[in-house]
């Protein structure tokens, strides 16, 4: 299970990596033919819905290696038994969030 667990973080990773290039070749390539006149109409399109998915793959392999920015100076000066209670309702307000969408 953890062996299948780990393909899937790379594969994810890979794919917020993938949708990253993407997004800059196509608003390059876009660049290049409009000043030729020839625009790519669904280039601005194809980008945004790119960026969608690797601000959403890229957040959570930021979380998952607890990576994300954060403002900790509160929970600095707290126990560690406190800080352990307050990650642990943190992230039941991010499942409660997850599922209502």
């Amino acid at each position: 299970m953890k062996k299948s667990y780990e393909i899937f973080c790379v594969v994810e990773r890979g794919i917020a990596v993938i949708c990253m290039v993407a997004i800059l070749v196509i608003v390059f390539v876009a660049a290049i033919l409009r000043t030729m006149d020839r625009p790519l109409n669904w280039a601005m399109d194809m980008s945004l819905f790119l960026a969608a998915w690797a601000i959403l793959l890229g957040a959570d392999v930021a979380y998952r290696s607890d990576r994300l920015v954060c403002v900790d100076i509160l929970t600095n000066h707290l126990p560690e038994k406190a800080r352990d209670v307050l990650r642990l309702v943190m992230e039941v307000i991010v499942l409660i969030f997850l599922l209502a969408m």
